[in-house]
């Protein structure tokens, strides 16, 4: 070995950090990769005649939990200069589009709240879901009972799906987020065993597989309603999202500085990503818009085709002309 070998240092990643970096990797090349999950999607006029009417049951003004929920979102406001939205009620138009999605998925027979905390109602609903067996819901259903009662969604702005009690919750106003929720309840109603499959995705780096089809799903929805404000913000908002959850295991293994600079740069690079798929689609939209008008074009044509007389040619005589003047030709050789 030279003595220029001899000084050379290879820094490999530690193990703590070197499977999330590889299953993020993974994970990001695959969001928004596959056969498109809808075909025909049906027109919102014809949604609200055939489904049932959604119901948004909000929650009352609770003085304990918006205390909390301002002190929560205190570094948010201060990273951003006070600019965060005040309140996390979904707008008119969210509302409009998360409608079209639960009733297109047939999920309209699942409870919907908007800032709502109420545990004693949680815990009916968990004894009254028939849909997962008693041994899941009295175990994994009771454990996502009390993380629900000591770490409030509403408190933390959190968009939820809880399979075990069968309830979507609302807490963010931002749609994306909101969407994920309700794929993930779509994603579940679609299992014949929704207790183990839920049971295994609340587990730390294992939820990334409902995560990811829910991230997908909301992209192909966007995609087939020609959303394209939706579909750049779920490469915006949700490839961050899942790049932090990626890191979650590694910070078992280091220190709370160490886990904060993991996040930072996670949400880095899953928002790198996210732009970078988000330009690609930009221009496969441009090339197809492209494609579109020039096929437009060439239809015009054919059905207008235009009458261009070349300078220098003539027009070819007909059979009939041709006889006409054969007979004439004679004539004027007798007469001469």
């Amino acid at each position: 070995m030279s003595s220029l070998d001899a000084h050379i240092h290879i820094t490999k990643p530690s193990p703590a950090t070197r499977v999330p970096l590889l299953v993020l990797s993974l994970l990001l090349c695959g969001c928004a990769s596959g056969p498109s999950c809808y075909r025909e999607l049906t027109c919102r006029d014809r949604l609200r005649e055939a489904s049932p009417e959604i119901v948004f049951e909000y929650g009352r003004p609770n003085f304990l939990l918006d205390g909390m929920q301002k002190v929560a979102e205190l570094p948010s406001r201060l990273m951003l200069g006070g600019r965060l939205k005040p309140d996390h009620i979904p707008t008119d138009e969210t509302r409009e589009i998360l409608t079209d999605y639960i009733q297109e998925n047939e999920l309209a027979h699942v409870p919907v709240f908007v800032n709502y905390y109420s545990p004693l109602g949680e815990w009916k609903r968990l004894r009254e879901n028939d849909r997962i067996a008693p041994i899941w819901k009295y175990t994994a259903g009771t454990f996502s009972l009390v993380n629900y009662t000591i770490m409030p969604g509403r408190v933390f702005g959190r968009d939820d799906y809880n399979p075990f009690t069968n309830s979507l919750y609302f807490n963010s106003g931002r749609l994306t987020d909101s969407l994920h929720a309700a794929a993930y309840a779509k994603d579940i109603h679609q299992r014949e065993a929704p207790g183990p499959y839920a049971t295994v995705n609340s587990m730390p780096l294992l939820s990334l597989w409902k995560t990811t089809r829910a991230v997908d799903d909301i992209v192909y929805y966007a995609q087939a309603r020609d959303n394209w404000q939706l579909e750049s913000g779920v490469y915006r908002d949700q490839f961050p999202q899942v790049a932090v959850e990626t890191m979650v295991p590694a910070a078992f293994f280091m220190s709370p500085i160490g886990n904060l600079a993991l996040a930072i740069s996670g949400g880095a690079v899953g928002y790198a990503v996210g732009r970078s798929v988000e330009q690609q689609r930009i221009a496969e939209r441009s090339a197809e818009g492209d494609e579109t008008e020039s096929r437009g074009s060439q239809t015009e044509d054919e059905e207008n085709p235009s009458h261009v007389e070349l300078a220098g040619h003539q027009e070819t005589s007909s059979p009939a002309d041709a006889d006409a003047e054969d007979k004439a030709q004679p004539e004027t050789d007798n007469r001469r």
